[in-house]
């Protein structure tokens, strides 16, 4: 899975594929228990979309523009250069926004 970073996310958000962006931290248990998930839809859908992960404890600076006070893991879907956030992480339990069925439909809904 490629990585969201402050030398690339600009190039990303100006290009016109369409991406997800998942901010995550290792120290997260949503975050972690998220990744094989991520892993497997990125493989699957990598004809529609991008898939980046953003580590909060690598890319500080970053991740303060994107997530101002959020939580993690927070998602967001890049489309015709904007930015539009999937998810309050607040809410997050096991059958809301990170299951795969949830992603999937996502990923599915994307031109």
């Amino acid at each position: 899975m490629k990585k969201f970073t402050e030398t690339n996310y600009k190039e990303i958000i100006n290009s016109n594929n369409q991406s997800i962006v998942v901010f995550t931290s290792k120290g997260c248990h949503l975050c972690r228990k998220l990744k094989p998930i991520l892993d497997k839809l990125d493989e699957k859908y990598s004809n529609k979309a991008d898939l980046f992960v953003c580590d909060i404890d690598k890319e500080k600076k970053i991740s303060k523009i994107f997530l101002k006070e959020e939580g993690v893991p927070t998602a967001f879907i890049i489309k015709d250069n904007k930015v539009f956030k999937v998810n309050d992480p607040k809410e997050a339990d096991e059958n809301t926004w990170y299951s795969e069925k949830y992603l999937s439909e996502i990923l599915e809904s994307l031109d």
